[in-house]
């Protein structure tokens, strides 16, 4: 059976839902560290307490406490981003499944011509304004982007994105967004 014995795991939007599953799982194939982000300081530590606390791993993996870490990084600022990986170093695995998805955004609605032109305007968006077309790019596009960038993958290493809905219903032409976010993994 594969492990992740001796492999740094980060995984970015770690403290809830699949992230954090992803964080357990690394634990119980023995990774020598995992390492949970989000951009809130209070899901992170709530998120490592939790996992420290789950008595299987505690039984699977002696020091359970020094294996796991949490840092916060601000997926919608590239400077954020680039500067978690700064701090981080070397890695083997990154998984990605942070991302707010503009549920209560109509997609039919989104006039693309003008998203396009904003998207085109802006050399490095920046923008927080969730809701916007602007901003659903900025988030789970280019932060992602700027993310496999900035982060040092040590040969071997994988890189796992994920984009969900499931916190709403979805709408009509919802999985064209869907393909929006697959149109950047190869």
């Amino acid at each position: 059976m594969a492990t992740l014995e001796g492999k740094k795991v980060v995984i970015i939007g770690g403290t809830s839902g699949i992230g954090y599953a992803v964080a357990k799982a690394s634990l119980v194939s023995l990774a020598e560290h995992v390492l949970v982000a989000s951009s809130s300081p209070d899901k992170v530590q709530a998120a490592v307490s939790r996992l420290c606390a789950e008595p299987g791993l505690q039984k699977l993996q002696p020091g359970l406490s020094k294996r796991i870490s949490g840092e916060v990084v601000d997926m919608t600022n590239t400077e954020s981003i680039k500067a978690f990986f700064a701090k981080v170093g070397e890695i083997d695995h990154l998984a990605v499944t942070s991302g707010r998805f503009p549920g209560t955004t109509d997609f039919k609605a989104i006039e693309l011509s003008q998203a396009q032109g904003k998207l085109q305007q802006s050399r490095v968006p920046t923008s927080t304004h969730h809701g916007s077309e602007l901003a659903f790019f900025n988030e789970r596009i280019w932060s992602i982007i700027t993310a496999v960038q900035s982060a040092k993958l040590r040969k071997g290493g994988s890189i796992t994105l994920t984009v969900g809905m499931c916190r709403h219903l979805p709408f009509y032409y919802s999985c064209a967004l869907l393909m929006s976010s697959r149109a950047t993994s190869s």
